[in-house]
C-alpha cells in the first residue's frame, strides 16, 4: 500500500510520489540525457559497421520514464537517430493507442510487436484484429514475439491470422 489506506500511484505520478517531484524530474532529465547519448552512439556504431542502407530500429516505449526491454524514449529524438522503432502492442486497443499515438505523425518505421505465446500472455487468436488496429494507428510492420516459444496451437492461430492480414 502507498500512503496509509490507499494503493500506491502508478505511472509517472507514482514515480513522483515515491521520489518527490523535484528528484523525479531531475532523475528523468539525467536519464534522458544518458539514453540519448547511448542511442546516438550505438546507432552510429551499427551504421558504421553495417554500411549504407542497413536499417536500425530500436525497441521503445513513448513514456520516457519507463524501463525494461521497451525502454522509454523521447519519440522525436529516437526517430531523429534511428530508422524506426519496435513498439510493444500488448494489451487492448487503449494500450496500443497509448504506445503508437506519440509516434503517429513521425517519419520512420513503426513496427507493432505482438505477443503470440498464450502461455506468456499473448493473444494469437486476436492477431488479425489487433494488427489491423495497429496499422490504423500508423504501424507499417508487424513483429511476433516470441514465435520460437509458441506452441503448435499458437502457431496455427498465428498462421490463420496472417492469412487474413495479407
Amino acid at each position: 500500500m502507498g500512503r496509509i489506506g490507499r494503493p500506491p500511484a502508478t505511472g509517472w505520478s507514482g514515480v513522483g510520489e515515491l521520489l518527490g517531484a523535484g528528484l523525479a524530474e531531475a532523475t528523468l532529465q539525467w536519464r534522458g540525457q544518458v539514453a540519448r547519448t547511448l542511442q546516438e552512439s550505438v546507432v552510429a556504431s551499427v551504421r558504421e559497421a553495417a554500411g549504407a542502407g542497413f536499417q536500425v530500429l530500436l525497441h521503445a516505449d513513448p513514456a520516457a520514464y519507463r524501463t525494461g526491454a521497451n525502454v522509454g524514449v523521447d519519440a522525436r529524438h529516437v526517430l531523429s537517430v534511428a530508422d524506426g522503432v519496435v513498439l510493444p502492442c500488448t494489451g487492448g486497443d487503449a494500450a496500443r493507442e497509448a504506445v503508437l499515438g506519440p509516434f503517429a505523425d513521425a517519419s520512420g518505421v513503426l513496427a507493432a510487436n505482438f505477443g503470440i505465446v498464450s502461455g506468456m500472455g499473448g493473444s494469437p487468436g486476436t492477431l488479425a484484429r489487433d494488427a489491423a488496429h495497429a496499422a490504423s494507428l500508423g504501424a507499417g510492420q508487424l513483429r511476433l514475439y516470441h514465435a520460437g516459444l509458441a506452441s503448435d496451437q499458437d502457431l496455427e492461430a498465428v498462421t490463420d491470422a496472417l492469412r487474413h492480414i495479407g
